[in-house]
């Protein structure tokens, strides 16, 4: 039976272990190597760290103040201190006035902003190596913020220069509309002749009552012929009038005359010498010309009264149309009252926001920010990286010399 156990000799993937004794025993046997490389990188670290002058730092700040506009609202400008816009248009006017500016990403790297603890400002700060690029710098961004923070609150309160525009184009649109309605109304006025027309109306109407009246005078004289007729036929029809009856016969002849033109009318003494059937067919014949008076004034009524009533249609129609036209111009009045009162409160309150940030005192000299040296972290890290490369070294040196045994 053959030996399968695997050992060094008869199995290849002992030659891809490592052995950890053999990793020590090198590191043990080139240690003054490995400590000698850490020390001298150490070393090196520190005399050049203690070489190496401090750079000097300098830091300045300025307090924009908000007015009580709320808290969220001031975190809102402090973060829109540093955006993208911000910083953009302030390393534009930074490179424009020729200051050297590294780049905007190290331009970012010396702006801060912050809202004070109680809400009410912003506190920009600039650390700079250069006094003098502190400042300037300050003074750029402040003023660039100062422009952008008005610009956004004008925008979340609707205030912003396109919103005053937009507001002001209505009110000019909604003016030409007033006048336009107004013109319309004229116009509409002096082609209607309304005032005529009522005129018209005023005079029909005057002609039924008229009318009116001389229908019932007619009535009156009908009634009147009735009643004489009705007491002359119970008297003999040969007896002669009785000078009462003659009288009354030629007061409703003179009445018809005067009411409707006819070719004869009896005088009394003419009428005293017929009979109470001469004075019934005169009657007969006065009522016949009152019949055809009322008939004439009928028709003549009914016609005033047509022209009456198309007049009233006519005007009313008329009415309809006008207060049409006047609520146009109504609700065109009572719009631009509402857009002039909008206006009149958006630059009012444009121009508390325009004062709501401001700028605080002068920006201040820049103060001098301590620094200390990074000579003990520089000294440690050297050490390490010299103790790590040591040790690969030593390695290194190990394997080569092991090769050479070999050949």
């Amino acid at each position: 039976m053959k030996d399968t156990t695997s050992t060094p000799e008869n199995d290849p993937c002992w030659d891809d272990e490592i052995d950890l004794r053999e990793l020590v025993r090198t590191l043990l046997k080139w240690w003054w190597l490995t400590i000698g490389i850490a020390m001298i990188a150490a070393l090196s670290a520190f005399v050049f760290s203690s070489l190496k002058p401090v750079p000097e730092k300098y830091q300045v700040s300025s307090t924009v103040v908000v007015m009580p506009i709320g808290a969220a609202n001031v975190k809102m400008l402090s973060a829109l201190a540093t955006s993208d816009s911000v910083m953009q248009r302030a390393y534009e006017q930074l490179r424009a006035s020729h200051l050297r500016v590294i780049s905007l990403s190290g331009l970012k790297g010396m702006m801060k902003a912050k809202a004070d603890t109680v809400g009410r400002a912003v506190i920009l700060t600039v650390t700079s190596g250069s006094a003098d690029t502190a400042s300037q710098v300050l003074r750029v961004w402040r003023q660039t913020f100062l422009k952008e923070a008005q610009k956004k609150l004008l925008v979340l309160n609707g205030t912003s220069d396109q919103d005053m525009a937009t507001l002001r184009n209505q009110i000019e649109e909604t003016q030409a509309d007033l006048q336009k309605s107004r013109k319309a109304l004229l116009t509409f006025q002096i082609d209607d002749k309304a005032l005529s027309k009522k005129a018209d109306l005023e005079s029909l109407n005057r002609m039924a009552a008229e009318y009116e009246a001389q229908s019932r005078h007619v009535e009156y004289l009908l009634n009147d012929i009735s009643l004489l007729k009705n007491r002359l036929a119970g008297l003999p029809p040969e007896s002669k009038l009785s000078p009462v009856d003659a009288l009354m016969i030629a007061g409703i002849a003179t009445n018809v005359m005067s009411s409707s033109p006819v070719s004869a009318v009896p005088s009394g003494t003419f009428l005293s010498d017929k009979t109470n059937a001469g004075g019934i067919e005169t009657l007969n014949a006065l009522a016949k010309v009152l019949q055809a008076k009322k008939s004439a004034i009928q028709e003549s009524l009914s016609g005033v009264w047509k022209q009456a009533n198309g007049l009233r249609v006519k005007l009313l129609v008329s009415e309809v149309q006008e207060e049409k036209l006047q609520n146009s111009v109504d609700l065109a009045q009572q719009k631009l009252r509402g857009l002039d009162s909008k206006l009149v409160a958006a630059k009012t309150h444009r121009e508390e926001l325009q004062n709501a940030v401001e700028a605080g005192a002068d920006i201040p000299q820049p103060a001098r920010v301590p620094t200390t040296s990074r000579r003990s972290f520089n000294t440690v890290l050297a050490g390490i990286v010299g103790l790590m490369l040591g040790m690969m070294l030593s390695f290194v040196i190990e394997w080569w010399r092991g090769g050479e045994e070999d050949v």
